[in-house]
């Protein structure tokens, strides 16, 4: 395995190079994300990303990016950072039609066969967190056509 020291920590300062608020947890490698910019997180989703793992993981995609000739690229492991980092943004800043993200855990961990995987876990469906509900007083009302529009 090629040592990656520090990727980690690339890929959480990318984070917050992109507005979110990214802090430290008592174990090493773990983290808690609190905010998107303005916006407060309330299910404080966990980022798990301890170093040994993290290498791991890209050391695996780079080596399948550079096997794929459809990426062609000529810097696989930047190419698997970048890409890691853009799947961790999604995870966390992706919300649903309330503006809600229910994203609790992102990251890399340990898989049941030992190997480094991705994990993206979310809320239960149907169970929000409280505080994260939606206004029980939105209304939608149709409007009539206008007169231009009736005719058309």
């Amino acid at each position: 395995m090629t040592e990656h020291l520090g990727y980690a920590q690339r890929l959480r300062q990318g984070l917050e190079e992109m507005a979110f608020v990214v802090e430290d947890t008592s174990e090493p490698g773990e983290y808690v994300v609190t905010a998107y910019g303005d916006d407060d997180l309330p299910l404080r989703p966990r980022l798990s990303l301890p170093e040994d793992v993290v290498s791991e993981y890209l050391d695996a995609l780079a080596a399948d990016l550079a096997a794929d000739a459809a990426w062609g690229t000529q810097q696989p492991l930047d190419e698997a950072v970048a890409l890691v980092l853009t799947n961790i943004e999604e995870e966390l800043a992706t919300t649903d039609l309330e503006g809600r993200n229910h994203a609790v855990h992102v990251g890399v961990r340990r898989g049941p066969g030992g190997a480094a995987q991705w994990v993206a876990e979310r809320e239960p469906a149907g169970d929000p967190t409280p505080g994260t509900e939606p206004a029980n007083d939105l209304e939608w009302v149709a409007e009539p056509p206008r007169p231009d529009e009736r005719d058309a």
